[in-house]
């Protein structure tokens, strides 16, 4: 490190320089940060030297969205050409717009879940698709190696997300509006190679529709507004033939339950079992107070038999 101090800023930035090449951000930023210490104030390599710390530190955070706004920040302050980073060239213009998309992207995936992260995420989608369409992103390109994600492809991810946002969102209210958000977001998934399963899965439960054994009431979202409740049903049930909305599952293993019914009976479940808890709580309570009696009266005892057989020793004496 000393040896470092001694030497001049243009020296430590070309080492510097040398260390992105071979992707040793840690060493890149300590050379960086030295000759800054050294700059001459507001010179191209001045510049340049802040605009890397900065970009070494959005790497370093793992993205965070607020270093990623003071990378914009400096970049729109220092008014640079293109420069290289590492083995990359960079047109600050560009990297600004990403930047930019990327703190909207970090603000709306920490958003609260529903209807409205959503919408964020399906405006958000647009702006990739119009200002960075198909070029690659940089970040990724530099940090993670990756020149596959481009604007439309991260649009296309943003757009999936939105629109499951949107159907978790809806689900409540419109079960069936919910399976369309969902087949939407299951297609750009499959556009994108990205696993589905899940989606299929809900996709078919939120569109299923079944009459509730108990009430007869018709519901549609299987796990939201009915349940499939285990039960013994008979062979003579099976055959008795049902409407074309299904009270019971096609293996026979479950009868459906609406919401109210379900809800209303495993409350009462519920409430039977904390009375039978209670119960048994209360009579452990006794039979404890009943044995420390009787510990207590033995140990009495105990001593009794003790003193009186120590009375008679000292008496023959």
């Amino acid at each position: 490190m000393v040896l470092s101090i001694l030497k001049s800023g243009d020296k430590l930035f070309d080492q510097g320089v040398d260390s992105l090449k071979r992707r040793d951000y840690g060493e890149a930023r300590q050379k960086f940060q030295l000759s800054l210490e050294k700059s001459r104030g507001s010179d191209t390599k001045t510049k340049l030297t802040r605009v890397y710390l900065a970009m070494i530190d959005v790497f370093m955070s793992r993205g965070a969205y607020s270093k990623l706004g003071m990378l914009a920040d400096i970049l729109e302050s220092t008014d640079l050409e293109p420069f290289e980073f590492g083995i990359s060239v960079i047109d600050p213009k560009e990297m600004i717009v990403e930047c930019r998309l990327a703190v909207e992207r970090g603000k709306a995936m920490e958003a609260r879940g529903g209807t409205r992260k959503g919408e964020m995420l399906l405006d958000l989608s647009k702006r990739y698709y119009s200002e960075i369409g198909q070029k690659n992103l940089i970040l990724s390109e530099i940090f993670r190696n990756d020149n596959t994600l481009t604007g439309i492809r991260q649009a296309q991810r943003l757009q999936a997300i939105g629109y499951e946002e949107l159907a978790y969102g809806i689900v409540e209210e419109n079960p069936k509006k919910a399976a369309e958000y969902l087949q939407m977001a299951y297609n750009l998934k499959r556009q994108l190679g990205e696993d589905t399963g899940l989606y299929s899965k809900l996709m078919k439960d939120y569109s299923r529709s079944a009459k509730c054994w108990i009430c007869g009431r018709v519901s549609t979202g299987e796990g939201i507004h009915f349940m499939p409740v285990v039960a013994d049903i008979s062979p003579m049930v099976r055959s008795s033939g049902e409407d074309m909305v299904k009270t019971m599952s096609d293996d026979h293993r479950c009868i459906y339950m609406c919401k109210p019914c379900y809800s209303s009976m495993s409350t009462r479940a519920e409430e039977i079992s904390q009375m039978y808890y209670q119960m048994a709580m209360r009579e452990i309570r006794r039979i404890e107070m009943e044995m420390e009696a009787k510990i207590t009266a033995m140990r009495g005892s105990s001593a009794a038999i003790g003193g009186a057989i120590i009375a008679g020793s000292m008496m023959r004496r």
